[in-house]
């Protein structure tokens, strides 16, 4: 008896099992199916439960893939060629399927422009194809670009009357591409590798922009919807290694102040990730701070972390625990620990709200009770993406509190990390923010040495 591919998919669906695909070859004249799945704790009756519900019509094996390895490819060419050879007949996400057709497509463009193409990229938002051609081999002039065109189009026809997808995309052709844009690497000529393409990667990984750590653990139809939405859960704590340059000056109580902080993100397995900052400032000011955290970028973050900061002699030290909850385009965040030094001691708390305006555009409030000393903080920060320097973004902020403290500080902020990474991508997918310069109660502090030292005149 032999079966169709939509009767295989139909049965491999009743078993309800964590495979999210499944292909058929032949071997010996006689077609083996092979389930692909990433469940650690598979059941080893599985294969016999699939063999029996194909009727024997098939030979049924298994294939296990780590996690990290499903989530590791930085091209869709790469990771379709992770997941073995043969006939798809179970793909419920029909991810792996659309990803086989976007490679075919890139090569037949690739084999009509030879030489001419730098990178071909694929926006999952908006279903569009970009084509960015090499500005070295290709010339700038508006009838060369019109010729292009014509033969990327004649290749996007010959490709749909060839492949039938039940998809559609646009395509766009162009020299460079755009930016704040969630772009995945098509083929795996796309992938900048080296040292420079670590630091700044032309396109976002295949997991983070696809959400496949949600695909691969469910294998399910409500899995391809969390992916099409952006809304995936189980990605990684920090979906990279990244790295984080901040500047600010301004005025604190009418001085002049100014700042420079790095901090630098790691991921520890799938779950977990460890980020260290360090800064120094004009005025004998010097920080450093650790942070342990989980994080799902569907949900939240948890962690913990201590600093100690040093301001013009007098030392802070906070260790405290920190949460976020991510809810769609706002973020609620908040710390609770204990802080000591020259300060005064005891409980501090903080509650911020981000709103994402746009993608790159945050708007924020938020206030902290600590011992001496409430504040109440807002600022905003805007990422213009430039094409030249997509890491960077642009932010001003205040503080104000009791004792009369005012401080308002304006600078920038430059992210090596993936140059499509959007600042909300950015904040819940790669690093968590500052806790450097707790300045509101270092001067609080200042304020209660100069009364102790009869800095203020006696009430009349």
């Amino acid at each position: 008896m032999s079966l169709t591919a939509g009767q295989i998919s139909s049965k491999l669906a009743s078993l309800k099992a964590p495979v999210f695909l499944a292909r058929m070859e032949s071997s010996r004249g006689k077609p083996v199916v092979t389930l692909h799945s990433a469940e650690p704790n598979l059941s080893p009756a599985l294969a016999k439960s699939a063999q029996s519900a194909l009727g024997g019509a098939a030979t049924v094996r298994i294939k296990r893939h780590r996690m990290r390895a499903l989530l590791g490819p930085k091209s869709l060419e790469d990771l379709v060629g992770r997941l073995g050879q043969g006939d798809v007949v179970y793909d419920p996400t029909r991810i792996v399927t659309r990803a086989a057709l976007l490679v075919g497509l890139a090569r037949s463009i690739r084999r009509s422009l030879p030489a001419k193409i730098r990178a071909i990229g694929f926006e999952t938002r908006r279903r569009t194809l970009y084509v960015i051609l090499d500005a070295k081999t290709h010339d700038r002039a508006p009838q060369s670009l019109r010729a292009t065109m014509a033969v990327v189009a004649k290749a996007v026809e010959t490709w749909r009357n060839a492949s039938r997808p039940e998809f559609d995309l646009s395509v766009r052709v162009g020299f460079d591409a755009p930016p704040a844009s969630r772009l995945v690497a098509v083929d795996s000529s796309s992938v900048i590798t080296g040292l420079i393409g670590l630091l700044r990667t032309e396109f976002g990984r295949v997991a983070r922009i696809f959400g496949l750590a949600a695909l691969f653990g469910a294998g399910s139809a409500a899995a391809a919807h969390a992916a099409d939405t952006g809304g995936p859960a189980n990605e990684p704590a920090v979906s990279q290694p990244n790295l984080t340059i901040i500047t600010k000056g301004g005025l604190t109580d009418d001085a002049g102040r100014g700042d420079l902080y790095a901090k630098g993100t790691l991921p520890l397995g799938d779950a977990f990730g460890v980020q260290l900052e360090g800064g120094i400032g004009l005025d004998d000011y010097y920080g450093v701070a650790g942070h342990l955290f989980t994080r799902d970028p569907g949900f939240g973050l948890l962690g913990a972390y201590a600093s100690y900061e040093n301001d013009d002699d007098i030392d802070i030290s906070r260790v405290a625990a920190e949460a976020e909850l991510y809810l769609n385009t706002i973020t609620l965040g908040g710390d609770i620990g204990y802080q000591g030094g020259d300060v005064e001691h005891g409980v501090f708390g903080r509650v911020d709200l981000k709103f994402y305006a746009t993608p790159d555009f945050i708007l924020s409030i938020g206030g902290e009770t600590s011992p001496g000393i409430d504040l109440g903080r807002i600022s905003a920060e805007w990422r213009p993406g430039f094409d030249a320097l997509p890491g960077l973004s642009l932010f001003a902020d205040g503080e104000f509190g009791s004792h009369n403290y005012e401080s308002v500080r304006i600078g920038f902020t430059y992210h090596f990390g993936s140059s499509s990474s959007s600042l909300i991508d950015r904040d819940r997918r790669e690093d968590p923010g500052l806790k450097l310069r707790n300045e509101g109660a270092v001067q609080a502090e200042k304020e209660e040495r100069k009364k102790k030292d009869g800095g203020y005149p006696n009430p009349t």
